[in-house]
């Protein structure tokens, strides 16, 4: 065979070789993200076993494998955040829960991170990424509860008074409802409606210290140094 008919017969092989290779290539391509996801999510079955145990730096060493095999692992993520946010660590926090929230928004997703921002001071990112209705109504109180802390700690207590009143006809129980109240009549100037409502968060949580410091802040402001001194004790 002369080298003109092995270079022709070459020539019409590349096409046909071209294609077989992309083919088998892109047969192989989902079978190895499938196998990728796999592994992440039993990464993420490992860490929950691990969270039941009690046991947070497994569970977190798991998780961060299981997102190394896929970053968009979004159950794993938010989980790792919500340890983060746990534990305090509120920059490694928002850094995940920012992350899933653009890539798989939800209310839950908004309650996390808003909660992060929260802690970090960003109040306006709060109420930003909180939004003031919901999808799912299990998440409709922390949502609500979330932008009046943020509202108030704006001092923009005419749109977050409303907001706490709200969850209080709902729930006049509610221990983060009715310290906000006492802080809005705190900063409002009414003494005695906010000792009500530290009354009624101190009913439900004896020891929350919050709520003591608050108490021990009014009686400050009206110069009762018994009453600062018994907070104190």
């Amino acid at each position: 065979m002369t080298m003109a008919v092995i270079a022709d017969k070459w020539t019409r092989l590349l096409p046909k070789l071209a294609a077989s290779l992309t083919a088998g290539f892109l047969l192989m391509s989902p079978v190895q993200s499938w196998a990728d996801a796999e592994d992440s999510k039993e990464y993420y079955e490992s860490a929950l076993e691990w969270l039941k145990k009690g046991d947070y730096r497994a569970a977190i060493i798991q998780l961060r494998n299981a997102l190394q095999e896929d970053g968009n692992n979004f159950p794993a993520r938010l989980l790792l955040g919500r340890i983060y946010l746990q534990s305090g660590n509120l920059v490694a926090a928002e850094k995940e829960l920012t992350y899933v929230h653009r890539g798989q928004p939800s209310d839950e997703t908004e309650v996390f991170l808003g909660r992060t921002q929260l802690g970090l001071r960003r109040y306006r990112d709060a109420l930003a990424t909180v939004r003031n209705t919901s999808d799912d109504p299990q998440f409709d109180t922390a949502k609500k509860t979330i932008r009046a802390e943020a509202l108030v700690a704006l001092n923009i207590l005419d749109e977050a008074e409303p907001i706490v009143a709200g969850i209080l006809q709902d729930d006049s129980t509610s221990t983060p409802a009715n310290l906000l109240m006492a802080r809005i009549k705190a900063r409002q100037g009414d003494m005695q409606a906010s000792n009500r409502y530290i009354d009624a968060v101190l009913l439900a949580q004896p020891d929350m210290v919050e709520a003591h410091i608050l108490r021990a802040q009014l009686a400050l402001q009206a110069r009762d140094l018994d009453q600062v001194l018994a907070v104190a004790d």
